[in-house]
């Protein structure tokens, strides 16, 4: 985590703890939960399969607390981000700001929504300090 992102990684297990899939998200930092400037809380949450014209297939996640119309959606960059988790295969700074994005977004969202139930997938969010940077 900086004070411009946070970085993490998202796996999906079967039922018996396999290791399904797994890809990077990239987050707002940690600005104590605001609304729209801030990643969300480490706990556990609900994941449901949504659509609409602006990302296509994505997931949302609920309940935040304090907050609403969370959503694991495609984007590369922490501007396309308004407290939401973008997906992706690896980090780079593609447009040479000084700012990680995250690439092949669209890809991990597809396998995402192919790979999850359509409702009620628990996502449980770690703190980022639990993890060795990147």
């Amino acid at each position: 985590m900086t004070e411009k992102y946070t970085q993490g990684i998202l796996l999906v297990h079967d039922d018996w703890g396999v290791l399904k899939y797994q890809c990077y998200t990239l987050e707002l930092p940690w600005k104590h939960n605001a609304r729209r400037e801030s990643c969300i809380p480490a706990d556990e949450y609900l994941l449901h399969h949504r659509t609409n014209e602006k990302f296509g297939a994505h997931l949302t996640v609920t309940p935040v607390s304090n907050r609403d119309g969370i959503l694991i959606h495609p984007g590369n960059y922490t501007s396309q981000i308004l407290g939401c988790i973008l997906p992706g295969t690896e980090f780079a700074d593609i447009n040479k700001d000084g700012i990680m994005d995250i690439q092949n977004s669209r890809k991990a969202m597809a396998a995402l929504v192919k790979l999850l139930p359509t409702t009620g997938v628990n996502l449980t969010i770690y703190s980022p300090s639990l993890f060795l940077p990147f």
